[in-house]
């Protein structure tokens, strides 16, 4: 950390403050840090090469084992092992990180959404769903359904997958970013015209914020603003 500048260090603060929440200690920010410590020392005497083994094999690691409540070194193992396409362990260092979080009352739903991908990765549907409809009703339930919503679709269920990617959009409320984002996902995964006859629907119902904000966001993805 002594080479990194005060700029790039005041970001992994903040990035790691924003992952962590509010319910961990000084001690908890600080036995992150020296963890980081050690992985970094490793990539600089070894080369970033190294790092793999501690990643696939997290449980033998020299450095991580130290550290097993740690959310931020399982989350982020979690989303390394996905690019690796090792989604078995992808899938215990997430929902590991998830468990962790939950104790600690500070959920990440991003966390919540790689785990779920895992599944969705190794068409282990039912799990994914099982998972998924345990958060039906939580803050951040946009993310649960739009997942379950691309389940849906790979599981040739097309009337509950835009069933399910309507409910996202109404979870998602008047975010505009939250919205952009499960438009794009049910654009790619379906079709614009889906999105625009929910917006539609909104609107011809009284939802007429939603329903513009939607008609917005798609209009601004797909370059059509006059």
């Amino acid at each position: 950390l002594v080479s990194v500048s005060p700029k790039v260090l005041m970001g992994l603060v903040g990035q790691l403050k924003g992952i962590l929440g509010k319910g961990y200690t000084k001690e908890s920010f600080l036995n992150l840090l020296v963890m980081l410590y050690e992985i970094f020392d490793v990539a600089r005497r070894d080369g970033i090469v190294a790092l793999e083994s501690h990643v696939e094999r997290p449980e033998e690691s020299s450095i991580l084992t130290k550290y097993p409540e740690n959310v931020y070194w399982n989350y982020r193992a979690g989303r390394h092992a996905i690019t690796l396409k090792n989604f078995s362990t992808a899938q215990n260092l997430l929902e590991k990180a998830w468990q962790i979080a939950e104790e600690k009352n500070t959920l990440d739903p991003v966390i919540l959404d790689y785990y779920l991908e895992s599944f969705y990765q190794t068409k282990e549907y039912n799990k994914l769903l099982s998972v998924a409809s345990e958060y039906l009703d939580a803050p951040f339930a946009y993310i649960v359904y739009a997942q379950m919503a691309q389940t849906y679709l790979a599981l040739n269920q097309n009337d509950r997958a835009r069933d399910s990617y309507g409910k996202a959009l109404s979870k998602a409320g008047t975010n505009i970013s939250t919205i952009k984002s499960v438009t794009n996902n049910m654009i790619s995964n379906l079709d614009s015209e889906s999105v625009q006859e929910w917006a539609n629907k909104q609107i011809n119902s009284g939802n007429q914020l939603a329903g513009h904000l939607t008609l917005a966001a798609l209009a601004g993805i797909e370059n059509k603003y006059l």
